[in-house]
């Protein structure tokens, strides 16, 4: 290698130290003489650091995503409400269920001297019916589906549409439809349960409905306080 030979280094891999030198001046290789680097790249000898420290190609994978449909969310399913037990009876604002109906006492007001009467005393009460099932309903609500009676067994008389007249067991049957989730109160009318409160012996009343569409044997208690 002549003295004035421009030389560069390569390191490869980490492996080894390759040092290739060219010639700047014609007069540093000997007559005849050929360049490496002039005629191309010197040939590797096997076992020599060059053959050692050139890589074998690899072959790259190319990965391409693939794009994930999101699954379809499930269609939520209504819950049927149980059934009310057999015998219960609720308190005032507790709702009754029963064959996908919902029926609710919403309303239990004394009253006295009712229309000028002071015979006429009892409760106001008033009901609230909602249709739960997926189908139209056809009601139909007489005084034989109304009842009560008083904490000693007396059975009291019920009737609807408050004063009217001079009759006090005056009823008026009521016959209504209900869509899919609508609701009724008190049937379209006002019903009275007629008991004379006033006496300290009167201490609850039960009031109830059955016989309507799926609803039977209903009850509520109302405490009378004195």
């Amino acid at each position: 290698m002549g003295t004035g030979a421009l030389c560069s280094h390569v390191l490869v891999l980490g492996l080894a130290l390759v040092v290739a030198c060219s010639p700047t001046q014609a007069t540093s290789s000997a007559p005849g003489a050929s360049s490496p680097v002039a005629n191309g790249p010197a040939e590797s000898v096997p076992g020599s650091p060059l053959a050692r420290a050139v890589p074998s190609p690899s072959t790259t994978r190319t990965l391409t995503p693939v794009a994930l449909s999101p699954t379809p969310a499930a269609s939520p399913t209504e819950t049927p409400i149980p059934d009310t037990l057999p015998g219960t009876v609720l308190s005032f604002g507790q709702a009754w269920h029963q064959g996908g109906l919902e029926l609710t006492l919403t309303q239990a007001d004394p009253i006295i001297n009712f229309c000028g009467d002071r015979s006429w005393t009892g409760l106001f009460i008033n009901y609230k019916l909602v249709n739960l099932r997926p189908q139209t309903v056809v009601f139909r609500v007489t005084q034989e589906n109304l009842f009560a009676t008083d904490n000693t067994g007396q059975s009291l008389p019920i009737q609807f549409d408050g004063c009217s007249g001079t009759s006090k067991n005056r009823f008026l049957e009521r016959a209504f439809t209900l869509d899919k989730g609508k609701a009724q109160d008190n049937f379209g009318t006002r019903t009275t349960v007629l008991a004379d409160i006033t006496s300290p012996s009167i201490t609850e009343i039960i009031v109830g409905a059955t016989g309507i569409s799926s609803i039977t044997d209903a009850k509520w208690r109302i405490p009378i306080n004195h």
